[in-house]
């Protein structure tokens, strides 16, 4: 009798067990639209991150999206990685809340006021660019001696200057700026800053920073012995002697973490920067500039000690 009760107590919950992953697989999954501005290493980068992370979420199903045609019915979030790809979405009329990555600060806020307007809510983003205070805090710490900063400000990067001028005053360091508005202003602009500054810092803004452009700014910089200050990688390689920035695989992992968060109920969060960032230095630069640079390893950990962070 014993075994017989024992027998069926185990059918019932091979049933019960059967049942509920049924109801699981039934639950409807919610759809993730990803766009991409590019097919470049960071973009893929970032959509590979997303997919990694997000793909532990339960119920959360990504769709790439090409931008051409409509997103699909009933999704629930749309990520778009890069400017042009969130503002692709923008003339669609945001069939859904946008999470944008790889994105400027500047570029952000000028979409957000222009196309969102009282639909804010229904906005936010991780920055392709670090806060003003860190990257002019990493100049501070790494070269103390170079304290005149010049800076190329186009249309994107215009909203920030009032940041840069208000941390170069807090760290006791000069700031020099010329207003560009056209890529045949930035070699007139640098003539007037270079003579006065110690470091030229790049900041993402593709008016004045671009493949057209980048060769010769670097070229100028060198001839004017006034180093670049990047904000990628590939800045470092191309010929910069340092760059503060966040990984595209770090920016990715953090807007999936943004995207767990709203797909379980909760409010979208909060536009913010890259929590995390890393440091890139050219020896080669270095050594032909005659500057001295700390490992980048140094340079990260001290940044990140004066912020606090673990």
């Amino acid at each position: 009798m014993t075994l017989r009760l024992a027998a069926k107590a185990w059918h019932l919950l091979v049933c019960c067990a059967l049942l509920a992953v049924g109801m699981a697989r039934a639950e409807p999954q919610a759809t993730v639209a990803v766009l991409l501005s590019e097919t470049g290493r960071p973009h893929l980068e970032v959509l590979e991150a997303l997919r990694t992370e997000l793909g532990r979420a339960p119920g959360a199903n990504i769709v790439l999206v090409n931008g051409q045609e409509p997103v699909p019915k009933g999704t629930a979030l749309i990520v778009t990685v890069g400017v042009s790809a969130t503002e692709t979405v923008a003339r669609m009329g945001a069939p859904a809340p946008v999470l944008a990555i790889l994105i400027p600060k500047a570029s952000f806020e000028n979409l957000s006021a222009q196309v969102y307007g009282r639909e804010h809510q229904k906005l936010s983003a991780v920055f392709l660019d670090l806060p003003p205070r860190r990257q002019l805090a990493l100049l501070h710490q790494a070269f103390p001696e170079r304290k005149r900063v010049a800076l190329l400000v186009g249309s994107a990067s215009e909203p920030q200057a009032a940041a840069f001028s208000a941390a170069a005053q807090e760290l006791g360091m000069s700031l020099l700026s010329a207003p560009v508005h056209a890529e045949s202003e930035i070699y007139p602009a640098l003539q007037r800053l270079l003579p006065e500054a110690d470091l030229l810092l790049a900041l993402p803004d593709p008016s004045v920073y671009n493949s057209r452009t980048i060769q010769d700014i670097l070229l100028t910089s060198y001839r004017f012995r006034v180093p670049l200050v990047g904000f990628s990688p590939a800045y470092v390689k191309a010929g910069a002697l340092l760059a503060l920035y966040s990984t595209p695989t770090r920016i990715g992992s953090q807007a999936a973490d943004m995207a767990r968060s709203f797909l379980a109920g909760r409010p979208l969060p909060l536009p913010q920067y890259a929590r995390d960032f890393d440091v890139g230095t050219n020896p080669h630069v270095a050594r032909s500039l005659g500057i001295g640079v700390e490992p980048e390893n140094t340079l990260r950990d001290r940044l990140r000690q004066s912020e606090h962070l673990p």
